[in-house]
């Protein structure tokens, strides 16, 4: 049987939904206006975030300013081109992330196996995702309930050329998502698109340094830290390179030496940074 997502489009007031396209009424069906105070609050999230320089500014201003006017609890940042409607993804930023999360979805191929993050590429509209309309089983969704990510609210921007997206994917939203989030997404996403690009573009010489290193790793180094990415223990890396479990070792020992790192998951992360 097909898997079912409530992966949804707000549309006049009606929740599209893709699978069955059934028209189900919204609950909240008055118009959505900000009104004078509200309107007042988004210009100020909106000014903050003209301050933000560095990854770290945004994830500050994110858990921050902007829990004003979009209360969330994590949030996913990409930036990256589309080919033949799939996302290749180039920098990434979370806030409040595990990095377990982001492991297992790397493990299942990357942010296009999320049905989410698929319906936008077919839509280019705002996606609203909620965990509570499911009654089917995947890989997918049970990592997003492992996490606790029990709705999202997605969105992202292309450039005139499409060389240039951005995509971002707001999780542990506190309350029921209504048109209004998608409304506000629409007007809030052209201000993150260019705070996310200022802000990983300060990365970019840091960004050098890692590929260096990650290039002055031999090929059975990569060969290892690839495996390492996909959780395997040095026993099973053993078996898989058919090599000793000693040889993993010392070859992991290497790898967090070039790295310049303490632990397997710093090296795993770090390798994902130039991805």
């Amino acid at each position: 049987m097909r898997e079912k997502y409530l992966i949804s489009e707000v549309v006049n007031n009606a929740v599209i939904d893709y699978d069955n396209l059934n028209i189900q009424p919204v609950m909240e069906s008055r118009p959505v206006v900000l009104k004078e105070r509200r309107h007042a609050e988004f210009f100020d999230v909106i000014d903050s975030s003209l301050k933000i320089k560095t990854p770290e500014d945004f994830c500050a201003w994110a858990q921050g300013d902007l829990q004003h006017i979009f209360p969330h609890g994590t949030l996913i940042g990409c930036v990256g081109l589309i080919e033949n409607e799939t996302a290749q993804i180039r920098q990434l930023l979370t806030s409040n992330l595990p990095h377990e999360y982001l492991q297992a979805v790397q493990e299942m191929g990357g942010f296009n196996a999320s049905p989410v993050l698929v319906q936008w590429l077919r839509t280019r509209r705002p996606v609203l995702f909620e965990m509570a309309a499911h009654n089917c089983k995947s890989e997918w969704l049970d990592n997003v309930t492992r996490h606790g990510l029990h709705n999202m609210a997605a969105h992202g921007l292309s450039d005139l050329n499409s060389s240039t997206t951005t995509y971002f994917s707001f999780s542990k939203i506190p309350c029921r998502l209504t048109q209004r989030h998608s409304k506000l997404l629409e007007m809030l996403v052209p201000h993150l698109h260019v705070a996310l690009i200022r802000a990983l573009g300060s990365t970019n010489k840091e960004l050098r340094v890692i590929k260096t290193q990650l290039i002055n790793l031999t090929g059975r180094e990569q060969e290892v830290l690839h495996w390492l990415g996909s959780g395997k223990t040095n026993w099973e890396i053993a078996q898989v390179l058919q090599i000793s479990e000693h040889t993993v070792k010392n070859h992991v020992q290497r790898i967090l030496i070039k790295l310049k790192v303490n632990t397997r998951a710093q090296a795993v992360a770090k390798s994902l940074q130039i991805k």
